[in-house]
């Protein structure tokens, strides 16, 4: 094989790797992957890496002394190098994670709900207009203060005295977002709040994860209500929504 080509080839190689290890550790970060398949991911991309250092290794051997050029020392040197390169794309993940939960927080709410309410992203949006639809009154933000903590909730369900906190960042990585989410759940704890957590892998199936997770507190008649106005709070009738 001449040089260049194989070059390219190990490059290439190189640069899929960081990203499917990059990928991986992202949506890992954000939630959008299960732990079987992030582990599932994980191996996988570090056994093809192993492999292309080993192929590489086997190019060039005649350049390394005789008396490490063993199966263990190339296996054993492939496995770290692989490891190094998992170990970086990890902190850039982190950060570009980091970076979005911040820009995620800066960003003004702009996402209006058919019961009215304005929430910051797609997500607050999806599960606003899902209660709406299955009739459970909520209110978007209302400000509430635990032992002199002022805090807003993401929802607030009267008719249960139920909080709904969206997590959209559930990771080791985010160290900011993860620190506030343990103080958050830390205060709702010490008044003995009743608090439900959504994730974005719950969104895959609002219908039977985010109801099933109400249901700790909710009753199935909590659902399909009449529907309220978002001023009063009265029922409405559907022609007039």
């Amino acid at each position: 094989m001449d040089i260049l080509p194989a070059i390219i080839i190990f490059a290439c190689a190189l640069v899929a790797r960081l990203a499917c290890y990059a990928i991986g550790f992202h949506r890992k970060a954000t939630s959008q992957a299960s732990g079987t398949s992030f582990v599932a991911c994980l191996a996988a991309t570090f056994a093809a890496g192993i492999f292309f250092n080993l192929l590489l290794f086997f190019m060039v051997q005649d350049g390394i002394p005789a008396g490490i050029r063993t199966p263990p020392f190339f296996v054993g040197i492939s496995a770290v190098i692989e490891a190094s390169l998992a170990c970086a794309a990890n902190r850039v993940a982190a950060f570009f994670t980091r970076g979005q939960a911040r820009a995620g927080e800066e960003k003004p709410s702009r996402y209006k709900c058919n019961d009215g309410h304005v929430v910051k992203s797609r997500a607050e949006a999806l599960i606003d207009n899902w209660l709406d639809k299955e009739g459970v009154a909520h209110d978007y933000e209302p400000s509430l203060t635990i032992a002199g903590d002022k805090i807003k909730p993401d929802w607030y369900l009267p008719d249960a005295d139920v909080y709904v906190e969206f997590w959209g960042f559930l990771a080791r990585d985010n160290k900011d977002y993860d620190e506030r989410r343990k103080h958050k759940e830390a205060l709702y704890a010490t008044a003995n709040k009743r608090l439900v957590g959504i994730t974005s892998i719950d969104l895959e199936d609002i219908n039977s994860k985010v109801k099933q997770k109400l249901l700790t507190f909710l009753d199935e008649g909590d659902f399909a209500r009449p529907k309220r106005c978002s001023q009063c709070g009265a029922a409405l009738d559907d022609r007039y929504r």
